[in-house]
């Protein structure tokens, strides 16, 4: 069995979708790591809880809990994080989509949520069909949950509205859906996804930021089995 943990990060111009694909057991170790990444953090910083949620946009920016930590610490929140993800030897996913080129394509496009999560979806299946295994499909919450649990159900009775379309019969079951609070796998996704959206998104970061960024992408470099952005 695998398990598939999606998440987005978006702004104007990229929608990006990340998925890390693992076993049960990557699942188990990567969640105490994390677990343990985020207590030894509250031991040494005040405003951090013991379960706190390792988002990447608070911790990046220093919102909320993470205000009290000073930039290079966050980076190093981060630095630990890809290190755990890293050693756990789960595989990524990276799929996005130049929206204004969509919009400037299409007189009416589907959403890039659907577009994206449907070749998301289609990768999974591959990866799954390559192993012999099966595999379920973990997102983050969102707003359309029932509409993509039919997609998916159209998807392995029928097949994928694409061009490389294929039937999704290697993913089980429905899309869950659950709070990224209650998943350190839906939060490891969440970091990846922030940096590779913040990667390509700022075309002239700062030196540190740069580096860091580098360093980050570097850290997961060997795991990535597809990073790619549809430009229509």
């Amino acid at each position: 069995m695998l398990l598939a943990y999606v998440d987005e990060s978006f702004n104007k111009k990229y929608f990006y979708m990340v998925a890390l694909i693992a076993t049960p057991e990557q699942v188990r170790d990567l969640t105490v790591a994390l677990d343990g990444h985020v207590r030894s953090l509250a031991a040494k910083h005040d405003t951090l809880a013991t379960r706190q949620e390792l988002h990447g946009y608070e911790v990046f920016h220093g919102k909320d809990a993470w205000s009290g930590l000073f930039p290079r610490q966050r980076v190093q929140v981060f630095r630990e994080a890809f290190k755990i993800i890293a050693d756990s030897g789960v595989r990524i996913v990276m799929r996005g989509l130049d929206v204004p080129a969509q919009e400037a394509k299409y007189a009416n496009p589907f959403p890039p949520y659907t577009v994206v999560l449907t070749k998301i979806l289609e990768k999974v299946q591959s990866v799954a069909k390559g192993d012999d295994k099966l595999a379920l499909v973990i997102c983050d919450e969102y707003h359309e949950d029932d509409r993509h649990r039919r997609l998916l159900t159209n998807y392995r009775d029928w097949q994928t509205p694409t061009s490389t379309s294929m039937k999704l019969d290697r993913i089980i079951d429905t899309i869950h859906f659950t709070p990224s609070h209650e998943s350190r796998m839906i939060q490891a996704t969440d970091m990846i996804a922030f940096v590779t959206l913040r990667r390509a998104a700022v075309s002239n970061p700062d030196p540190r930021e740069a580096a860091a960024i580098t360093d980050l992408w570097d850290a997961i470099h060997d795991q990535i089995l597809v990073h790619y952005v549809w430009v229509p």
